[in-house]
């Protein structure tokens, strides 16, 4: 029953670490494309 329990959260916590860590790979690739805007937005400026 112990085990069983156990199998079942490490099964959810791989599930939402996986999702968690996609989820940090989108924002990451988010801000490196705002940074990018922000750069040409000043470039064009000055």
């Amino acid at each position: 029953w112990w085990r069983i329990w156990v199998e079942r959260n490490n099964r959810v916590f791989r599930g939402t670490f996986s999702s968690l860590d996609s989820v940090a790979r989108f924002v990451q690739r988010d801000v490196q494309f705002a940074i990018r805007l922000k750069r040409r937005h000043l470039s064009a400026v000055g």
